[in-house]
């Protein structure tokens, strides 16, 4: 093979890879704006499943449901535990005291 042949062949080997790129580029484009339209559609979807939940519940007559934060979550569990065990140690006293008497 001469070296005109093998220029050439490089040549068209360099197009090629040049249609190729571009192609793949065009694609990626396409996916790209087929993922933020899905992702558009989607939080879309959630308003519509908000509305609707929030209108059932309108005119079932429920309360809406408000969302606690793990931290009064756990002030409320920690609350509750206390009133408990003060409410243990104050029979336990009383019953001592039943029998101290």
């Amino acid at each position: 093979m001469n070296s005109n042949d093998l220029i050439e062949n490089l040549n068209s080997i360099r197009t090629v890879s040049v249609k190729v790129q571009t192609f793949i580029h065009g694609v990626c484009g396409q996916i790209t704006d087929s993922m933020k339209l899905y992702d558009l559609k989607l939080k879309e979807i959630k308003v519509l499943d908000k509305k609707i939940k929030e209108e059932r519940d309108r005119l079932a007559g429920h309360q809406p449901h408000h969302k606690m934060s793990k931290a009064k979550k756990l002030k409320l569990k920690m609350k509750a535990g206390k009133v408990r065990t003060h409410h243990h140690v104050k029979t336990i006293l009383q019953q001592n005291n039943q029998f101290l008497v």
